[in-house]
């Protein structure tokens, strides 16, 4: 009877979700989560799907939207499929072996984090539900916490600042950590989100070659800086990755996950809706002889943005605006940033090419973010 109960209970919390993410009340984020041996064992997947399929028909194998960091990933290793979902089913045959890197391009928007055990009021003053505060969240497990997170975050974005004193769902969309998607938290100069990012880049890029040990505590991770940008105390580089699930956590799975989350950041600077570029031109300074992206010339904000708009720059027509797009687009960077990880180039080497794919264009350095055009509130 409990079972059952159970069962009940965990359809109608995910009838919610499934609802919440219609059209109509689309979301900005875009993926399709991986699924761990442990998310199986936690959501009995094949029973949920199976049940959404029947109620919900083609929106069964896209709970959340397009996979475009995957298909973009996909496209760099070789895959010529037109639907970028293609692309991403078939990794099991083009790549067989990265499913932790594709784990790791999700993390961006799919961190996993815990709320306070003892006690979580969400901005409308309602508690968290208690079993909300009892386990890891992060989808697909506990997908209606999850959303009620990010319904959150944005609540609380339009009163204040998010910072390290909020989870980090809320911090890499709406707050401090946004630049994890190659935008800028509200008053922030673009000089020092550029900044971020390539303290960011500096750690992921060492995690993935294996130079930093991914048991190692954040606060002895030898990056300058990223100890004061994360600001999550007693968590190892693998809990901050792989909280709750050791799924990827062995080398050189854990090495994989860390260049995707790299891989994120760098792919969401060629959005329109996370920042504008300047045309292509030119050669990278250094020894590369690879071409030189479009200049930044700004970063937006998403507390700033309307998230269906947003939403709109980051589905399958921006797979194939970057495809198509002539010159050194996502695609191109991605495939040149694969190589160099492959090829075990040392960070200098990397650092010198992502200064590069990072370029403020000139007199940008002071500029603060904005919505860009026509994604504003």
């Amino acid at each position: 009877m409990n079972e059952k109960r159970e069962e009940k209970q965990m359809w109608l919390r995910l009838l919610v979700v499934v609802v919440a993410l219609l059209p109509g009340l689309a979301l900005a984020w875009q993926i399709e989560p991986i699924i761990t041996p442990t998310d199986q064992k936690l959501v009995r997947r094949g029973a949920i799907i199976d049940w959404i399929r029947i109620n919900f028909g083609s929106i069964a194998d896209r709970v959340v939207g397009d996979p475009l960091h995957e298909s973009i990933i996909m496209r760099a290793e070789g895959c010529d499929l037109d639907n970028p979902a293609d692309c991403f089913n078939a990794r099991g045959t083009l790549t067989p072996s990265l499913e932790p890197l594709y784990g790791g391009v999700q993390w961006n928007d799919n961190p996993p984090f815990v709320l306070n055990k003892s006690g979580f009021k969400y901005a409308s003053g309602k508690d968290a539900p208690a079993r909300c505060l009892a386990d890891t969240i992060r989808l697909p497990r506990l997908p209606d916490c999850w959303v009620a997170a990010m319904r959150d975050a944005e609540k609380v974005a339009d009163k204040q600042r998010i910072d390290a004193s909020h989870p980090i769902l809320y911090r890499s969309h709406y707050g401090d950590l946004q630049f994890l998607h190659g935008m800028a938290s509200s008053g922030e100069k673009a000089v020092d989100t550029q900044r971020k990012m390539m303290v960011w880049a500096e750690f992921a890029y060492k995690v993935a070659r294996g130079d930093i040990p991914s048991t190692m505590a954040l606060d002895k991770v030898p990056v300058t800086g990223l100890a004061e940008l994360i600001a999550i105390r007693e968590r190892t580089v693998e809990s901050l990755f792989t909280l709750g699930d050791p799924a990827f956590r062995s080398e050189p799975l854990i090495n994989w996950f860390a260049l995707g989350t790299l891989l994120h950041m760098v792919q969401d600077t060629f959005s329109d809706a996370h920042a504008e570029r300047g045309d292509e031109g030119g050669v990278c300074d250094g020894s590369s002889g690879l071409r030189q992206p479009g200049k930044l010339k700004r970063f937006h904000s998403y507390a700033l943005q309307d998230a269906d708009k947003h939403k709109k720059a980051d589905t399958r027509r921006a797979f194939h605006y970057h495809d198509l797009k002539v010159g050194n687009n996502a695609i191109q960077v991605t495939r040149n940033i694969m190589d160099f990880h492959r090829k075990k180039a040392d960070w200098p080497a990397v650092q010198e090419y992502l200064s590069c794919v990072f370029r403020l264009d000139s007199g940008a350095e002071e500029l603060e973010p904005d919505a860009g055009t026509g994604y504003q509130k």
